[in-house]
């Protein structure tokens, strides 16, 4: 295989790497910006039943986020 080949192939991965990276990072700040809002709420009074629902929502996220990492980890060949 020629250097341009193997030049294509890698942009291929570092571009799958970066939108894999660029979701987690996505996935995970929404999840910490609406955490931030719940105990902010909470610090003003809120009760938790109050805010229970965007809880949810967080904690989801956050799981789906777990879930996501461990699928890449889990279909990404080790180095070497």
């Amino acid at each position: 295989m020629d250097t341009a080949v193997w030049a294509a192939e890698i942009a291929k991965i570092r571009a799958n790497t970066d939108v894999e990276q660029s979701a987690l990072d996505w996935i995970n700040g929404s999840a910490a910006r609406q955490q931030a809002a719940v105990d902010e709420a909470q610090r003003l009074g809120a009760s938790a039943e109050q805010v229970a629902a965007m809880q949810a929502e967080v904690n989801a996220q956050t799981a789906k986020s777990a879930e996501i990492a461990a699928a890449i980890a889990a279909n990404t060949p080790a180095a070497g």
